[in-house]
């Protein structure tokens, strides 16, 4: 049993991590674009709504990050 829920768990942080860097590579993309945008677009709603994805995507990978992290200690906990 325990060996079967090690392996779960390593399964569902594997599942964390490519969503993590589905994630990251979103993000990337964002910020160019928000980069490339003039002044006047980035007042824009429209703007403004690709700044607050932005962020919004920025907490949602820290916080991966950390959920990704506290598994990886769960998983070497389990050895």
């Amino acid at each position: 049993m325990h060996h079967q829920d090690k392996s779960s768990l390593e399964v569902f942080k594997q599942g964390l991590e490519q969503q993590q860097e589905q994630l990251q590579a979103k993000l990337s993309q964002a910020r160019k674009t928000i980069s490339e945008m003039s002044e006047s677009q980035l007042r824009s709603s429209h703007g403004q709504a690709l700044e607050a994805m932005a962020d919004n995507l920025d907490s949602s990978q820290s916080w991966l990050n950390e959920a990704i992290a506290e598994l990886a200690q769960a998983i070497s906990e389990m050895e």
